[in-house]
C-alpha cells in the first residue's frame, strides 16, 4: 500500500470515528427534545448529512483542498454521520445529468428495496431465533 492511500485510509477512519459520535449526539438531542413516536433524530440526522454534504462538495469543487481533509470529512465524518447524504448527493447527480431513467431507478429501489430488505432481515432473524429456540 502506498503512502497516499495509507494517509486516505487514516483519514476516513478517523473521520468516521468522529462522524459516528455526532450522530449518536445529533439524534439523541432531537429525540431528547421532541418526544414523539416519529424517528425525527434519524430524520434530523440525514437531512443534516445532506445538507453538509452538498455544501462541502460545493467548496470543494470550487476552492483547492487536500484531498485528505475531502476525504476526511466527505467520506469518513459525513458517511458515518449519515449514509443517506451519499444516496441524496448521487441521486441529484443524476438528475443533473438529465439521468430520468436512472434516477427513478435509484429512488426506486433504494426506498422500497431498502424497506424490503430491512423487513426480510426482520423476518430471516425471527426465522432464525425460532429454530434455534
Amino acid at each position: 500500500m502506498t503512502q497516499h492511500k495509507f494517509f486516505i485510509l487514516i483519514s476516513i477512519a478517523m473521520g468516521g470515528a468522529l462522524g459516528a459520535v455526532m450522530r449518536y449526539i445529533v439524534s439523541g438531542l432531537a429525540y431528547k427534545l421532541i418526544s414523539s413516536a416519529f424517528p425525527w433524530g434519524t430524520l434530523a440526522v440525514n437531512l443534516m448529512g445532506c445538507f453538509l454534504l452538498g455544501f462541502i462538495w460545493q467548496i470543494a469543487q470550487e476552492i483547492m483542498i487536500s484531498p485528505y481533509l475531502k476525504t476526511f470529512i466527505t467520506i469518513g465524518l459525513l458517511g458515518a454521520f449519515t449514509t443517506f447524504s451519499t444516496y441524496a448527493i448521487e441521486t441529484v447527480f443524476l438528475l443533473q445529468e438529465a439521468e430520468f431513467f436512472l434516477l427513478s431507478v435509484n429512488i426506486l429501489i433504494s426506498t422500497l428495496g431498502g424497506i424490503a430488505f430491512a423487513f426480510s432481515g426482520l423476518l430471516t432473524a425471527s426465522f432464525i431465533i425460532n429454530l434455534i429456540r
